[in-house]
């Protein structure tokens, strides 16, 4: 019994861990700056 409640703690904790560095991953990439401003992206 202890086995189990303990498997399902530990698969708990790593899908908190791996969203919290999806989530992370996602806030750095929007937040960096674009390569072009808005009028280098427009075509001419």
């Amino acid at each position: 019994m202890k086995r189990w409640i303990r498997g399902i703690l530990i698969a708990a904790a790593s899908l908190l861990a791996l969203w919290m560095v999806q989530e992370i991953g996602l806030r750095i990439h929007v937040e960096l700056p674009l390569k072009t401003d808005f009028y280098g992206a427009s075509m001419r």
